[in-house]
């Protein structure tokens, strides 16, 4: 008894856990920092009902970068991985990846994702 009861509340557990995560899927979370840029990702969904990864890139230094970046996800089968390259001004400056910006956004070809499925790599570069 004391087994299915603490199976029980286990499961109790991940679904509030699971619960938790989907709610906040479309906020953005700080998934990675580098050299004073933050990069953010968020799963949410265009009005032609697609769902997208997105990705929010922030400069918090007090000078220019410049920022190659590449973005994978994981699982996707078709189009794997998006390059790119910008410029960006001196603190606080954002670029948000939207539906109609295609360079920060990456569609969801498949069920189930999660923002650990998107990986970015990068190189920031001091701009003066």
């Amino acid at each position: 008894m004391k087994k299915i009861i603490g199976l029980f509340m286990f499961l109790c557990i991940l679904s509030l856990l699971k619960l938790y995560a989907n709610n906040n899927e479309n906020e953005w979370v700080l998934h990675t920092q580098k050299e004073g840029v933050n990069f953010y990702v968020k799963i949410d969904t265009c009005e032609n009902g697609q769902q997208y990864f997105f990705v929010k890139i922030e400069n918090t230094n007090i000078y220019k970068v410049d920022i190659k970046y590449k973005l994978n996800v994981t699982k996707n089968i078709i189009d794997g991985s998006k390059l790119g390259e910008i410029k960006m001004l001196a603190t606080d400056n954002q670029i948000i990846g939207t539906c109609s910006i295609a360079k920060l956004s990456f569609p969801i070809l498949f069920s189930n994702a999660i923002l650990n499925d998107i990986i970015i790599y990068s190189e920031i570069f001091k701009n003066e």
